[in-house]
C-alpha cells in the first residue's frame, strides 16, 4: 500500500482512485491518507468493502480536512468502522459541511447535493458526492 500511496502523491494525473474490496486496513488507509492532500487533482476515492476501522476513518478525516474540499465523491461504506465509528460519523459531517451540501441516503449510500436533506449515521453503504 505504501508504494501505491507514494505513486498517488507524486502523480497528479490521478483523479479517481477505486480500491473497492482490496482488504485495506488502517495501516493502508494511513499511507493513503498522507498522499490524498498531495494529489490536488484527486476528486473521487472508493474504499468500500475493506477493513477500515475507527482508526482508519480518523486519519482519513484528517487528510480530507487538509485537502480542503478537493474530493467531490467518496464511497466509504461496508467497512468495520462505517457502522459504529464516531470518526466515521464525524467524517460524514465534515464532508457535508466542506461541500456546503446536505447528505442524504440513496439506494447506494450517501449523495451530497443541493437537494439532499437527510443524514443517516447508521447506513453502511455510504457515498459522498458533489
Amino acid at each position: 500500500m505504501v508504494s501505491l500511496a507514494e505513486a498517488l502523491a507524486t502523480n497528479p494525473a490521478v483523479e479517481v482512485l477505486v480500491l473497492y474490496r482490496n482488504q485495506i486496513g488502517d495501516t493502508g488507509m494511513s499511507a493513503l491518507a498522507k498522499a490524498i492532500p498531495k494529489n490536488t487533482n484527486l476528486r473521487m476515492v472508493n474504499v468500500r468493502h475493506n477493513k477500515i476501522t475507527e482508526v482508519g476513518f480518523h486519519v482519513l478525516a484528517d487528510a480530507v480536512a487538509i485537502a480542503e474540499g478537493q474530493l467531490h465523491h467518496m464511497e466509504l461504506g461496508q467497512n468495520p468502522g462505517s457502522t459504529t465509528s464516531q470518526a466515521y460519523r464525524d467524517l460524514i459531517r465534515m464532508l457535508r459541511h466542506t461541500h456546503e451540501a446536505a447528505v442524504s441516503e440513496t439506494a447506494h449510500g450517501y449523495l451530497a447535493n443541493e437537494h439532499a436533506s437527510k443524514l443517516d449515521d447508521h447506513d453502511d453503504h455510504n457515498r459522498i458526492a458533489n
